[in-house]
């Protein structure tokens, strides 16, 4: 009987962690994220002068204030470039994880090859804690080494719950 009541307040002690956890999130609130992205995709030469690159970017983002939300945890990005004489727009989505929780967005912006990159998103759907949200970011990301696929990005993200 002993195993069961401690079995039952272990969970009980769980729960009311997981839910303090979701409500000490503010409903609104900005910050800043720091990211460094590996991006690997394919490039197709589809004339002289233009290239149309589809691939993934993988990053890790890290929360400007040194913790809190999205801090130290992954962030995966889809996306192509359409560039005419290296520049052109690009679009995709991303998903910030924190934790198991998730927050998805789509993103545009205009590249120039090796050079500084900036655009925005907006938040789609979230998952979690993460239910409901709305808002977006905007990202400026300068080529750590291009032909490699390395990039560090800022971004200000701002969010609203319900």
């Amino acid at each position: 009987m002993n195993t069961v009541r401690k079995s039952l307040l272990a969970m009980v002690l769980a729960m009311a962690a997981a839910g303090a956890d979701a409500q000490s999130i503010p409903k609104s609130g900005s910050l800043t994220l720091h990211t460094a992205y590996k991006g690997s995709g394919d490039v197709h030469q589809v004339t002289d002068s233009r290239v149309y690159w589809v691939g993934t970017w993988l990053g890790i983002s890290y929360n400007g204030a040194g913790s809190g939300l999205f801090h130290a945890n992954p962030v995966t990005c889809a996306g192509f470039l359409d560039l005419v004489n290296g520049a052109g727009p690009s679009k995709g989505v991303c998903t910030f994880a924190d934790g198991t929780d998730k927050v998805h967005g789509e993103w545009t912006g205009n590249t120039v090859t090796n050079a500084p990159y900036e655009g925005s998103g907006r938040f789609i759907a979230g998952t979690g804690k993460f239910a409901g949200i709305t808002g977006g970011w905007s990202f400026k990301c300068v080529p750590v080494n291009f032909n490699a696929g390395q990039w560090t990005c800022d971004q200000k993200v701002d969010y609203r719950l319900p």
